[in-house]
């Protein structure tokens, strides 16, 4: 994974992985920081300025189909999956709150 300046098409950060991201997403408010879900089912915080990536959880079922950061909250983000079930991530917290569309309190829902 690489960070660039586009302006000087110039790599600014590099990372490197034993495999490749599935899906990389910038932090829009704390834009040093960028989610990252791997290949083995985890997710990593990468601090670019300091070349810091930290895995932050594991996931043990099926693998998103989206990462999104928060537009203005700079600690959460979610991931979703196909079977319309999404996990939202508290990174100050480091907890994960996984909703299931049969949940009757947010609707119930079949389709992925």
């Amino acid at each position: 994974a690489a960070v660039w300046d586009v302006p000087t098409e110039k790599v600014v950060q590099k990372l490197q992985f034993k495999d490749a991201p599935i899906l990389v997403q910038y932090n829009r408010v704390h834009q040093d920081e960028i989610a990252i879900l791997m290949q083995d089912g985890t997710v990593r915080l990468w601090a670019v300025k300091s070349d810091n990536a930290v895995v932050i959880r594991e996931l043990n079922y099926s693998t998103p189909t989206v990462l999104r950061w928060a537009t203005k909250d700079a600690h959460r983000f979610v991931t979703g999956y196909g079977d319309s079930s999404f996990s939202i991530f508290n990174t100050a917290q480091n907890k994960m709150t996984k909703v299931k569309c049969s949940d009757d309190k947010f609707g119930t829902h079949d389709g992925g």
